[in-house]
């Protein structure tokens, strides 16, 4: 009655990670291709007196819910992200951190960019205004 042996190639918490997976890939789809034929026109519609007026983005609530959802499950079950689905996510409001919602920049604060080791990518969220910093 001894353990039986698992399978070499076999991985722990693979439905756990296979969720995280969905979780992510199901908010970049909200994110860039719901909507329709309709979102293809750009974000800025004219109201009555033919002034442009900027809407907001589709499903950005949903897109945020389900971006909570996976940090939250990682979470609850000890697994961390992988760095390039962390760097998408913005820490202030879960928004999805893509080219429409938020500004990449390269700085490089050493002595009038003396040194390039030191430059580092900062990626603002326009939403919130949170910062994160990369380095290069």
């Amino acid at each position: 009655m001894a353990k039986e042996k698992k399978a070499k190639g076999s991985m722990p918490n693979k439905n756990v990670h296979l969720r995280l997976s969905f979780l992510h890939q199901a908010a970049s789809y909200l994110a860039h291709n719901a909507g329709g034929p309709a979102e293809l026109r750009g974000n800025e519609e004219t109201d009555a007196n033919s002034r442009s007026v900027k809407r907001p983005r589709p499903h950005t609530a949903q897109t945020r819910h389900l971006l909570s959802h996976m940090k939250g499950v990682s979470r609850k079950s000890v697994i961390r992200l992988q760095k390039d689905v962390k760097r998408t996510v913005c820490k202030g409001c879960d928004q999805l951190l893509d080219d429409q919602s938020s500004t990449r920049t390269v700085e490089n604060k050493s002595k009038g960019g003396a040194k390039p080791w030191a430059s580092v990518l900062v990626v603002k969220c326009n939403t919130c205004g949170t910062a994160k910093r990369f380095p290069t």
